[in-house]
């Protein structure tokens, strides 16, 4: 479910002016730039990003498809009123689509590139990684929660940079939910997944070629 409500949803349609990624190079920031949401995260955390993919790194000992893990897709969820577009982070090995082939963050807010402009929603204990596509019109109506860490940090075990929300690298986890496998942040009892299926991920952010 997601973190915000309905009636924000609607004031971000109700917006006039038309949706646009703020015009910043996006490579990479200074350290005194890092905002709050790369807080603890310690020399290796990474600002502003452009121009990558995510995928799903097998932490608890099992096995990985590949040196970088599994390809992670978005998947659509059921639609929300106000026209809203919903899409979960699914593994391409069961949502074998990609509508957002690259991902890029700015100011802590993550923005898939694809089809139709959008940008990753509230991320909640126990609640799936979910984004939102539609005619909503400005960025700053979306949370500021992810951050990159280098894979040189103390916080990177893998040989990958990793996606971070809210300081966390390693409260992710793919669980199953129907025929598919989803990226949930803390699972928790009493959702609509799985939690039986749930193991432990890092999402690695990989530079798109």
């Amino acid at each position: 479910m997601l973190a915000f409500s309905v009636s924000f949803f609607a004031l971000a349609l109700g917006a006039v002016s038309a949706f646009a990624l703020p015009a910043t190079d996006t490579t990479s920031m200074k350290r005194a730039d890092l905002g709050p949401w790369c807080n603890g995260l310690g020399i290796g955390a990474i600002g502003d990003q452009a121009d990558f993919k995510l995928t799903a790194y097998n932490t608890t000992g099992g096995p990985n498809v590949n040196a970088t893990g599994a390809p992670l897709v978005l998947a659509p969820s059921p639609s929300y009123p106000n026209g809203l577009s919903v899409y979960a982070l699914s593994t391409y090995a069961t949502y074998p689509h990609d509508d957002y082939p690259t991902m890029s963050i700015v100011n802590g807010r993550l923005f898939p590139k694809g089809r139709y402009p959008a940008a990753g929603a509230g991320v909640a204990t126990g609640e799936e990684v979910e984004f939102v596509a539609g005619p909503f019109t400005r960025a700053a109506y979306y949370p500021q929660q992810y951050c990159v860490v280098a894979e040189t940090s103390s916080h990177a075990q893998s040989h990958e940079n990793l996606l971070a929300v809210n300081g966390d690298v390693a409260g992710f986890s793919l669980c199953a939910l129907g025929s598919q496998y989803h990226v949930v942040y803390k699972p928790t009892s009493g959702k609509k997944y799985d939690l039986q299926s749930c193991y432990s991920i890092f999402l690695q952010v990989i530079r798109a070629e």
